[in-house]
């Protein structure tokens, strides 16, 4: 433990912050537990950051200090990532980090996620399970709080409850009680918002999507499809500047879910809507987005971004996979997901319309 702290001298020697470690020093070496409180609360006064209230209640003094050294870390500018907010970005996540906490312990959910996302694009955040994909959009939705870190929307701070943010969970999670009619306009509704115009509004959207006839019908009437579609237009019609879209797709069978890709990719684009997808999918991601996010697990963390080349961006969801350099970036995000390497380049499956 000793090691770990004192691998900082630097930041020992500067007059601020000498009482931490001396703190820190004193509770390692003489008296590990009285000393957690006084350390918690010195950071606190200093405005570390409110999560660090979660490490009064830990009990293993080792686990309080590595976590109050990774902050340390963090404030005294020692991490790496970078510093400025892109003024010009609708959206900026800056070196967000989180933790989920124990009685006894904290998890590393998300470590230094640093991106930034221009108004109408399209983004994907694609990775294994357990990566903190969801966890990114619940922190952007302000559904949870993020222990480290900043995230601005057009250059300011991201407010506590941000009205310009839709949310599209993987489950429809419509009323059983309310028409579908009702339903979409439960966003209005809770924004007391909702008039004779928006009701208008929420019937053409419906009719968009082919549920022009189901508006006074209730969810369980209607297939897997068209209850996402109908919570899609939920998400839509409060009219976000950013919408969030988590695995929206992913209990679709397969052609239910090239059709419904295709009719949210061009009703996106006909609004303009900068949207996050949050998918397991990689010929999602191809078909879907503009920018590819690639993760990696333990604790969740950005490893590359992929550009998805303007020919492919043009083509329908559906078309995508019959164009040439689809099998070239596909095999390319297939490598970077395989941590084990186990299919060499020289062994990829070759699509049938590759003609390079």
């Amino acid at each position: 433990m000793k090691e770990k702290w004192m691998q900082y001298p630097a930041a020992g020697r500067s007059p601020q912050w000498r009482p931490v470690f001396l703190l820190a020093g004193y509770s390692v070496f003489f008296s590990p537990n009285s000393c957690l409180w006084a350390l918690t609360h010195f950071l606190l006064q200093h405005r570390m950051n409110k999560t660090m209230r979660y490490a009064e209640g830990l009990e293993s003094s080792e686990n309080v200090l590595y976590f109050l050294n990774e902050l340390l870390e963090r404030r005294l500018g020692l991490s790496q990532g970078p510093k400025e907010v892109d003024q010009m970005a609708l959206l900026t996540l800056n070196q967000v980090t989180h933790h989920y906490f124990t009685k006894n312990d904290y998890t590393k959910t998300l470590d230094n996620i640093t991106f930034s996302i221009d108004e109408g694009e399209f983004i994907t955040l694609l990775g294994p399970s357990e990566c903190g994909k969801s966890t990114i959009l619940s922190i952007i939705a302000r559904i949870i709080g993020h222990t480290d870190g900043a995230i601005y929307v057009n250059g300011s701070p991201l407010p506590e409850a941000d009205p310009d943010i839709g949310y599209m969970p993987q489950q429809d999670y419509l009323f059983p009680w309310k028409t579908i009619l009702d339903n979409v306009l439960i966003g209005p509704k809770i924004r007391h918002d909702q008039s004779e115009e928006t009701k208008e509004q929420a019937i053409q959207l419906l009719d968009h999507v082919g549920l022009s006839k189901m508006t006074d019908v209730f969810p369980d009437s209607l297939s897997n499809g068209m209850r996402q579609r109908a919570a899609f237009i939920r998400a839509l019609i409060i009219n976000p500047k950013i919408l969030l879209l988590d695995e929206p797709f992913a209990a679709l069978d397969y052609q239910t879910k090239l059709k419904l890709e295709d009719l949210v990719q061009d009703l996106l684009r006909y609004y303009q809507k900068t949207s996050i997808l949050v998918t397991h999918d990689i010929g999602e991601a191809i078909a879907m987005s503009d920018r590819i996010i690639v993760m990696d697990a333990n604790p969740g963390s950005i490893v590359k971004t992929f550009e998805v080349p303007l020919e492919l961006r043009d083509e329908t969801p559906f078309l995508v996979q019959r164009h040439p350099k689809y099998q070239l970036l596909f095999d390319k995000i297939w490598r970077q997901l395989d941590k084990d390497k186990s299919i060499p380049s020289q062994s990829k499956v070759v699509s049938p319309y590759d003609k390079t």
